[in-house]
This record gives structure tokens, C-alpha cells and sequence, in this order.
């Protein structure tokens, strides 16, 4: 699990906001999605700047719960996506980012919502 999530910080997180964890949880799964999506519809129509912005914040957010391996490859993602606007990589790059994103991001909402119960 420790690939997936940082327990300490998800601990302390846990511990700091007490009973509003699964509100902060909900939060972030019900606006996550709209990351992903945006992501994946983004690559599919071949448009970086979409993926970009929709990388930044879920990398943030990822990162605020603890979720490592997630937060770490959206910003693989974003800078990736920066490179290729600056024509230091090609867009096919980017492919399998998309899916490993979208298998580590179904992972960890797995874990997360295993820490609600």
C-alpha cells in the first residue's frame, strides 16, 4: 500500500480533520474525476493544454491526501505535457502516462475509500 498512499500522511490528515475526512474524501473523488476525464478526453483529442491543467491540480490534491504514487505521476504528466509545448518531446510520449494515470488513479480511490471504513 505505501506505493500507493503515504499512511503517515494520510495519518495525520486523518487525525487534523477528524470527522470531516469523509467529506474531504468525497471531495476530492467527486472532483478527481473530473481531473481524470479531462486528462484522458485532453490526450484523445490531442490537446496538452487541457491535460496540463487538468494534471496540475489533481497532482495537488493527490498530494494533500497522501495519495504519492498518483501525485508523483500527474506531475510526470504535467511535465511531459510542457515539454511537448516547447517541442522537446513528441505528443506519443505522452500515451502511456494516460493509461498507467488512469490504473494508479482507480487504485488509489480503492485504497482511499478502504480508509472511510
Amino acid at each position: 500500500m505505501s506505493e500507493f498512499i503515504d499512511v503517515d500522511a494520510l495519518g495525520q490528515l486523518k487525525e487534523f480533520i477528524a470527522e470531516k475526512f469523509p467529506e474531504v474524501v468525497d471531495i476530492f473523488i467527486r472532483t478527481s474525476e473530473g481531473y481524470v476525464r479531462d486528462i484522458v478526453s485532453g490526450f484523445g483529442d490531442k490537446d496538452v493544454q487541457r491535460v496540463i491543467d487538468a494534471a496540475h491540480p489533481l497532482k495537488s490534491s493527490s498530494g494533500n491526501l497522501g495519495l504519492v504514487r498518483l501525485g508523483s505521476l500527474c506531475g510526470d504528466v504535467e511535465d511531459l505535457g510542457i515539454k511537448i509545448i516547447k517541442g522537446e518531446a513528441s505528443f506519443d510520449e505522452l500515451g502511456p502516462f494516460i493509461g498507467q494515470m488512469q490504473d494508479v488513479y482507480s487504485r488509489s480511490l480503492e485504497l482511499l475509500r478502504a480508509e472511510l471504513d
